[in-house]
């Protein structure tokens, strides 16, 4: 197992950051992991990466909002890493009422959308329903691989979720990281690699 540096940009390039990068299997179930998981604390409160700076995002955006549901006016989406709002802006502007959840402090604050400036537990998601009712749509796109206890993040899904709602997560799948050599994709952020 070697240490491998982080080069997130929120460790602001420092030199001394490292962490062993090792994948284990569960020899129950097959789930793939990393040996070492960041403080999630650390490593997010001062994530500094805003999707809206990215090229053609917001065309990607309109036209996955537009193959993921059809929502009536006035539903309810909550995106959870929700950055600055892109994804949920592309909601908005169909009519739909909108609540991000990102732990990036800075992002949080300027997102163009609301946003609950915390990680996304059964507490956060009792908050939202007080106040918003529950969700018709909750996303999650690049965030369920990056969580190392799930078991409270599907609480707080189950507890936010309407009964009739959907979730729709979008994350890396295990066995094409292996099969097609997508070494690039495995690094400490990158906590679960799953598979069927």
């Amino acid at each position: 197992m070697e240490p491998v540096p982080l080069v997130s940009p929120n460790f602001e390039g420092k030199s001394d950051a490292f962490v062993p990068l090792a994948l284990n299997t569960c020899g129950n179930c097959g789930h793939i992991q990393v040996s070492h998981v960041i403080d999630p604390e650390s490593n997010y409160r001062t994530y500094r990466y805003r999707t809206g700076g990215s090229p053609g995002l917001k065309e990607h955006f309109k036209a996955w909002a537009d193959t993921v549901t059809t929502l009536p006016k006035d539903a309810l989406v909550v995106e959870i890493g929700s950055n600055d709002g892109s994804l949920l802006n592309v909601f908005e502007e169909k009519g739909c009422r909108v609540q991000g959840v990102d732990p990036a402090l800075l992002i949080a604050k300027h997102a163009m959308v609301p946003t609950v400036a915390s990680f996304f537990t059964p507490f956060i998601a009792q908050q939202i329903v007080a106040k918003h009712g529950k969700a018709d749509l909750i996303i999650a796109n690049n965030v369920l691989a990056n969580i190392a206890d799930l078991k409270p993040f599907m609480e707080g899904i189950r507890l936010l979720l309407a009964p009739d709602g959907r979730f729709v997560f979008e994350t890396q799948y295990g066995p094409d990281v292996f099969n097609d050599m997508l070494v690039d994709t495995i690094y400490p952020e990158h906590v679960s690699y799953f598979a069927l």
